[in-house]
């Protein structure tokens, strides 16, 4: 028995196996795709208005209220001050690396890409940075999202000319990315300073974008808590 007896066998099969493989190449790539966009992550979390932000003139309201009680209103911001915690302070290596950011730059950048800087206003703008790591160049470029990811968070707090607390929001982002394209020390530090900053920039003016968190149910005062 050969070929002749079924013809068009071999050419089925050799068919089947091409699109075999050409699935398995695609699924390779959307995987390849999937942890790319998950290896990036930034988010603004845990906003507050001047009712429950800490410093604000009724900061005795229940931390994290669902309700922000902070909208834009149209003011400009003249001011930034970026801080960091005296535990990163007390790192020198890490301490080192949040100057080489440049975030400060980035912030007033994306405040005048937003119409939202004016050099004379006193409008404020106080980051504290309490979250830090960054890879080493050579860690990022060889292995990428598998030696963990560069982040950045810290809590930002708006307040007016007089000083009073307007809103405070936190900031993470994160950024997992590798290889000869990914995994240089100013793509990634150019990644984390300018997406920090938009998210400032993004939150000041649409605050309603914030996702809060839901409300605690209420509890009977005659029932135990489930």
């Amino acid at each position: 028995m050969d070929q002749r007896d079924f013809p068009g066998t071999l050419e089925v099969l050799a068919f089947g196996e091409n699109g075999e493989m050409r699935l398995m190449g695609k699924r390779i790539v959307a995987g390849i795709c999937l942890a790319a966009l998950a290896a990036c992550s930034a988010k603004v979390t845990d906003l507050r208005g001047p009712e429950t932000a800490p410093g604000g003139a009724q900061s005795g309201g229940v931390p994290g209220a669902a309700a922000p009680g902070y909208s834009y209103s149209g003011e400009k911001y003249g001011r930034v001050t970026v801080q960091w915690s005296d535990e990163l302070s007390a790192d020198q290596d890490k301490a080192d690396r949040l100057k080489q950011l440049y975030l400060h730059k980035a912030i007033v950048n994306h405040l005048l890409k937003h119409q939202l800087y004016d050099r004379t206003d006193d409008h404020s703008i106080a980051v504290m940075i309490d979250g830090f790591r960054f890879r080493s160049t050579a860690n990022a470029i060889l292995w990428g999202v598998m030696a963990g990811t560069d982040d950045l968070s810290g809590t930002v707090t708006l307040k007016d000319k007089d000083g009073a607390v307007l809103a405070s929001f936190r900031v993470d982002t994160d950024y997992g990315l590798g290889g000869f394209g990914g995994g240089p020390a100013d793509k990634r530090s150019g990644w984390l300073a300018g997406k920090f900053s938009e998210l400032i920039a993004t939150t000041i003016l649409k605050p309603e974008t914030v996702q809060q968190p839901a409300p605690a149910p209420a509890v009977d005062a005659g029932k135990d808590p489930p």
